[in-house]
């Protein structure tokens, strides 16, 4: 089995609340709300929900972005 680049736990948890800082508490949760939704669909083979899932997220990076400007 091929090693993966991973992070530790402390490295992540850091760098999603530096994420949080950025674009804000309520983007954040949206953000993973709706990672969340995808992963189920794609588990569940649904992509035609899972695209527009995709197309959600990238809106709610695209008004985060917007609020950080």
């Amino acid at each position: 089995m091929g090693k993966k680049n991973k992070m530790d736990k402390k490295e992540k948890i850091k760098l999603l609340k530096k994420l949080e800082e950025e674009i804000g508490e309520e983007y954040f949760e949206l953000l993973q709300i709706a990672s969340i939704i995808n992963v189920l669909c794609e588990e569940l083979g649904n992509e035609k929900v899972s695209k527009k899932v995709e197309e959600l997220i990238e809106f709610i990076k695209k008004e985060a972005e917007e609020k950080l400007n």
